[in-house]
C-alpha cells in the first residue's frame, strides 16, 4: 500500500493488511486480490415504476475484492442510473444493466420493470424497510406499528417480502407480518432461518447480539464446526467458549459484518484453550469475546485492540489489530 500525501489517494499494490497514519489518526486497510470474476446476487431484478434500488455486485471469490463498479443501462427510458449508482425504474419494460470493475471484470443483469401488480394493503408490526433483501443493506424507512404496506413480490426463500410503504419501496422480513417460524426441527438446513429470526428479534444491533451471546449458559458439549456449534446452541440454549465464538461470528456474518472465529491458548499457562472472534469495524479489526469471565466486565470484551495479555493465537492466520 502506498499513499500520496498531496492528493490524499491510496494505491493498493498487493493483497494484505496495512495501516495508514496521519494527523494523529490511523486507517486500517484490507487489500484483496483483483476480481477475476464478478456476479450479481440474483439472476434478474424485478422493479416497480418509480422504485429506486441499489445494485450490489460481488466478487465470486471471497479472497478477491474491489471498491466500486461502473454501471450502464441498455435502455434509459426503462431504467436510469443516478449519480449514487442506484437504479431507478422509469417505465414498463425490460433493460439490461451491465457492471464493470476497475480491472475489466463484468457482469450483466436483466431488470424487469412493471407498473402496478400490488396486493391489497396489509397491516404489519413495527419493522424496518430495507433497500435490499438482507441485513447488511441500508435502511429505507422505519415502519411503525399498524402501518399498511402493499406487497408485490418475495425473495426466493420466502423470508423477505417486497413492498411499497408510502413513497418508499423495499424489503420487509416476513416475520413483521406476524408470520410463524417456518421450521419444524433444528437442522443445519434450517439454521440460517433460525439465525435470521433471532437477528430480527434482537434488532440486528452489534451490541445487542453480543450481549445475547454473552449471556448464553456455559456447557462443554458439542464442540465441532461453526455450524454444528450454532446448531447445538439452538437445540440446548447452552455452549462453551467455542459455541459463543461460533454464534457471534455466524450472527455477525449473517448481518454482513465481517467476522471470524479464532482459537488460542491462555497467556498464563500456555495450555488452556479458548475461542473468541475478530470483527472488522470502521476502525479496523478488533477482538470481541462473548464468553463470560467472572473477573472481567463485558464492556472489557467488546471491540478491543490488544488481547495478547490474555491469550496467544496464530497471528499469521488472522488479520492484525495493530
Amino acid at each position: 500500500m502506498s499513499a500520496n500525501a498531496e492528493t490524499g489517494t491510496l494505491t493498493a499494490e498487493s493483497a494484505g493488511y496495512a495501516i495508514v497514519s496521519g494527523n494523529g489518526k490511523k486507517l486500517y486497510v484490507t487489500v484483496k486480490k483483483a476480481p477475476s470474476e464478478v456476479v450479481f446476487p440474483v439472476g434478474e431484478l424485478n422493479m416497480q415504476v418509480g422504485e429506486q434500488a441499489p445494485l450490489t455486485l460481488l466478487p465470486k471469490s471471497s479472497d478477491e475484492g474491489f471498491y466500486s463498479s461502473e454501471l450502464t443501462t441498455s435502455d434509459s427510458d426503462v431504467v436510469e442510473i443516478n449519480e449514487s449508482g442506484e437504479l431507478k425504474a422509469v417505465s414498463e419494460g425490460t433493460a439490461t444493466v451491465s457492471a464493470k470493475t476497475y480491472n475489466g471484470a463484468g457482469a450483466d443483469i436483466t431488470v424487469i420493470v412493471q407498473n402496478g401488480g400490488f396486493s391489497e394493503q396489509t397491516t404489519v408490526n413495527p419493522t424496518t424497510l430495507r433497500s435490499e433483501a438482507g441485513w447488511e443493506f441500508p435502511t429505507v424507512a422505519e415502519v411503525p406499528a399498524d402501518s399498511s404496506v402493499s406487497q408485490y413480490g418475495e425473495s426466493e426463500d420466502g423470508r423477505w417480502l417486497k413492498v411499497k410503504y408510502g413513497d418508499s419501496f423495499g424489503w420487509i422480513y416476513n416475520k413483521a407480518f406476524g408470520t410463524e417460524k417456518n421450521y419444524s426441527e433444528y437442522t443445519l438446513e434450517t439454521l440460517p432461518v433460525m439465525a435470521d429470526d433471532l437477528i430480527f428479534d434482537l434488532g440486528a444491533d452489534k451490541r445487542t447480539i453480543f450481549d445475547f451471546v454473552y449471556d448464553i449458559s456455559y456447557d462443554l458439549e458439542g464442540d465441532d464446526t461453526d455450524e454444528n456449534l450454532c446448531l447445538h446452541y439452538f437445540m440446548t440454549g447452552k455452549g462453551s467458549c467455542f459455541h459463543h465464538g461460533a454464534m457471534l461470528s455466524y450472527l455477525y456474518n449473517r448481518c454482513g459484518w465481517e467476522t471470524l472465529r479464532v482459537n488460542g491458548l491462555s497467556a498464563y499457562d500456555g495450555v488452556s484453550e479458548h475461542s473468541w472472534c475478530l470483527s472488522k469495524t470502521e476502525n479496523g479489526w478488533k477482538h470481541v469475546d462473548a464468553q463470560y469471565f467472572s473477573i472481567r466486565e463485558r464492556d472489557d470484551q467488546f471491540f478491543i485492540d490488544d488481547y495478547s495479555q490474555f491469550f496467544n493465537w496464530d497471528r499469521e492466520a488472522a488479520p492484525s489489530t495493530e
